[in-house]
C-alpha cells in the first residue's frame, strides 16, 4: 500500500483522514513509515491543518498535533491563505 496515496477528487490522503478523526495508533504508523507531512488537499489543507480542525478535542489530539508540528512545515498557507498557526490563534 502506497502510504502517500491520496484520493484524486478531494487530495485527502490517509494521514489527513486519520488526524481528521483523531486516530492516534494510525497517525504513529504512518508517521513510523515515512509518510509525507506536507501533502495538500485540493483545499490546501495539510494534516496539520485537519488536526488541528478537528472536533474531536482530546488526548489523542493533542498528541496528534504534537507528534506533526516538528515533522511539518507550519507555514503552509490553505486555499484561504490560512497556516496552521492562523488556525489556532
Amino acid at each position: 500500500v502506497n502510504i502517500d496515496w491520496y484520493d484524486p477528487v478531494t487530495g485527502m490522503t490517509f494521514l489527513m483522514e486519520a488526524c481528521r478523526n483523531s486516530r492516534l495508533k494510525v497517525v504513529h504508523y504512518l508517521l513510523g513509515k515515512g509518510v509525507n507531512t506536507n501533502s495538500r488537499s485540493v483545499t490546501g489543507k495539510t494534516a496539520l491543518h485537519h488536526a488541528i480542525m478537528t472536533k474531536r478535542v482530546s488526548k489523542e489530539t493533542y498528541s496528534i498535533v504534537n507528534m506533526l508540528i516538528p515533522r511539518s512545515n507550519i507555514l503552509i498557507s490553505d486555499v484561504l491563505d490560512m497556516t496552521p498557526i492562523d488556525i489556532i490563534y
